[in-house]
């Protein structure tokens, strides 16, 4: 028998898993360091992502919960969030990413509509449009894609409008103010680089590496940037288990320590959990 992240593969023939293989040769050509591909599609066509970010969620979600995902890739996430009880549906732009999310979808849920389910597009005119759902939701979620959408401000008002009152918006990704890998290529990166980012693609070249997916789709989105933008929008503010974070500190020193992780402007990546007041 195989283990969940197997499952998620495996159920894809031989055939199917070259072609994804073929389709991120093409599109991080020169990008991951090497073993990256193998990484990624483990990671992200599989499930070990796909369960981190359902740790977090569920403990935050009632069942039956309306999820908007974007950026839901090869749909790892809205599969193993419907199995989990949840009415979760996602947009991506990938069209490729979305055919084939829709044909594991077909395999190991039968019962459900693919075509309802997973939607390939631009995420901000679905979202002006009133999502999936064409109704609000209690939940949106941004996993790992907010470094690749420039217009953060008008992606956290389409969420906000989109969210039921009390509805949650879900965020991981990468803060480029830190001292860490860069999220793509793995090369050192560091908070001069955020400043320098020429520097960094330079350092790409000199790899031997290209740095035109650098360029061209990463946008070097900040911790504090998120926060302020989430906060300006109305949302209030939590880490990822729901613990709030009110913009004025509390007394305590386990609250203060807390604090200190989640507003940290150099922390290793952004976690958030914000909800609609």
């Amino acid at each position: 028998m195989h283990s969940d992240e197997d499952r998620l593969l495996h159920i894809y023939s031989h055939e199917e898993q070259s072609a994804i293989h073929r389709y991120f040769s093409a599109l991080y050509d020169r990008v991951f360091p090497q073993g990256g591909l193998a990484s990624h599609f483990t990671d992200y066509v599989g499930s070990p992502f796909a369960r981190t970010a359902m740790s977090f969620l569920s403990k935050l979600l009632p069942e039956g919960a309306a999820i908007q995902d974007i950026g839901s890739g090869f749909g790892s996430f809205v599969l193993l969030a419907r199995e989990a009880g949840y009415d979760a549906r996602g947009v991506e732009l990938s069209n490729f990413e979305v055919e084939y999310a829709k044909l594991r979808l077909s395999r190991l849920r039968p019962q459900d509509l693919p075509d309802s389910v997973y939607r390939s597009g631009d995420a901000y005119p679905v979202l002006e449009a009133g999502g999936l759902f064409g109704r609000p939701v209690d939940a949106v979620t941004l996993w790992n894609v907010l470094e690749h959408l420039s217009d953060t401000r008008r992606l956290f008002a389409l969420c906000h409008s989109l969210l039921k009152p009390g509805g949650r918006l879900f965020i991981i990704c990468p803060n480029y103010l830190a001292w860490r890998p860069e999220a793509h290529y793995q090369l050192p990166w560091s908070p001069f680089d955020w400043i320098l980012p020429n520097r960094f693609a330079k350092r790409i070249s000199g790899e031997g590496r290209d740095p035109d997916y650098f360029k061209k789709q990463t946008v070097l989105v900040t911790n504090w940037g998120i926060l302020r933008g989430l906060a300006r929008c109305g949302f209030s503010l939590s880490d990822l288990y729901g613990t709030p974070m009110p913009l004025r500190p509390g007394r305590s020193w386990e609250t203060t320590k807390t604090r200190l992780r989640f507003f940290n402007p150099f922390a290793q990546a952004a976690l958030v959990c914000a909800e609609k007041m």
